[in-house]
């Protein structure tokens, strides 16, 4: 095996497995003897190790001329010393610039990150249909990765091809003694310095995936934002149709009674109006006169009428503008206004069973939205009396 800038081999094989021939300079001296067997990991000849304290350690051949290693010291003593950590390792990681932040702010922030793990075996010069990686990691009995070790070329472009239709992933990197010699040698639990790495990984800094995330966060702000905004002008729109569509049903509902109406008061959902009204007489066989004023008034609930109240009141209350809320009026409530014209007969059944004479005035009149109060008090006062006392004979009489 030729040396390289006086680089020595320094990885033997000893009952079949890799060792390196520094673990045995213990045995020195009287106990040299006790050396195991040593032979080339390449040609598989026996070889002599080479304790000394003048030279590194490293093993010789007995004759040069036999082994056929086409490779360098430094390429077979980086390349076993790799395969060596990865047998007692399960990941590899690597130090990758931040792919944003290289794009954007042309830093280089590294980023520590896996590159490949759970692999099941680890092999050297594995061969893969017509290609030998350096390095091969297997999972069930497939390459998953592969690690080329560069001296005197690079990886060849073919192979390289080879490695991404069967998409292996695979680095190449520069051997250096620091790599496996000293106490600061490649260990699995420090990031592998590559010179080319495919595919290229896709990594990003905290920094970065930090930033992205508030990015990301503030544009589901804002489309949210607008969704509401979409919604809201969408509620408003349907509100004003409805609207519309309210004052049309609410304008048919009236008829007549929609006359001078205000296109706000028939959307006020809380308006109570008075439909109609009549006015009645009523004498007591005591000389006793009254007029009252009976009114159906409709009742709306959200906008939509819900009932309807018969009322009757003397006519002092309505100047009082207290036609429906004073504790002498008498109210009925039914869901259909024409049930209260009927009730208005059954009160006045109820005022002759007390011996009155009750005299009403002309059919039910209806009304408009304004002034309600003024144009029923302006009707009931307006209407003469149809009888009147006879003090002598203490009944009432015909005008």
């Amino acid at each position: 095996m030729p040396l390289h800038n006086d680089i020595f081999p320094i990885w033997v094989l000893i009952n079949d497995e890799l060792r390196n021939v520094s673990e045995f300079a213990y045995l020195k001296g009287k106990d040299a003897n006790k050396r195991p067997k040593a032979f080339c990991p390449v040609c598989g000849d026996e070889v002599t190790m080479k304790l000394g304290t003048k030279k590194v350690h490293h093993y010789a051949h007995k004759n040069i001329q036999n082994c056929p290693a086409s490779e360098t010291p430094l390429h077979y003593n980086t390349k076993f010393h790799i395969y060596k950590q990865l047998l007692k390792a399960q990941a590899i990681t690597i130090n990758y610039p931040c792919e944003r932040c290289e794009k954007v702010r042309k830093l280089t922030t590294l980023i520590h990150q896996t590159w490949i793990a759970d692999w099941d075996s680890v092999e050297i010069e594995y061969r893969t249909h017509s290609f030998t990686p350096d390095i091969a990691l297997l999972k069930s009995g497939d390459v998953v990765a592969a690690i080329e070790v560069k001296v005197t070329h690079e990886t060849e472009e073919d192979k390289a091809q080879f490695y991404k239709r069967q998409r292996i992933q695979w680095l190449e990197l520069t051997p250096t003694e620091e790599i496996y010699r000293g106490h600061n040698a490649w260990t699995a639990s420090q990031p592998l310095d590559f010179d080319r790495v495919e595919p290229i990984p896709q990594y990003k800094c905290n920094y970065c995936i930090e930033k992205e995330q508030k990015i990301a966060e503030q544009m589901k702000r804002v489309a949210l934002l607008e969704e509401a905004e979409k919604e809201r002008k969408l509620l408003e729109e349907k509100k004003k149709q409805d609207n519309a569509t309210y004052v049309a049903n609410r304008r048919k509902e009236l008829g007549n009674f929609a006359c001078h109406i205000d296109e706000h008061m028939l959307k006020d959902e809380t308006i109570d109006l008075i439909h109609c009204f009549k006015v009645i007489d009523m004498y007591r066989e005591n000389g006793q006169y009254q007029r009252y004023v009976m009114t159906i008034t409709r009742h709306n609930e959200a906008g939509v009428f819900a009932y309807a109240t018969l009322a009757i009141a003397p006519v002092e209350n309505i100047e009082k503008k207290q036609i429906i809320t004073s504790t002498n009026t008498k109210i009925i409530k039914a869901r259909d206004i024409n049930n209260l014209y009927g009730a208005s007969t059954v009160l006045y059944i109820k005022q002759m069973r007390k011996e009155c004479i009750v005299h009403e005035f002309g059919i039910w009149r209806k009304l408009g939205m304004f002034n309600q109060e003024e144009l029923i008090l302006s009707e009931a006062t307006k209407l003469p009396s149809r009888m009147s006392w006879d003090k002598q004979q203490k009944c009432w009489i015909e005008n």
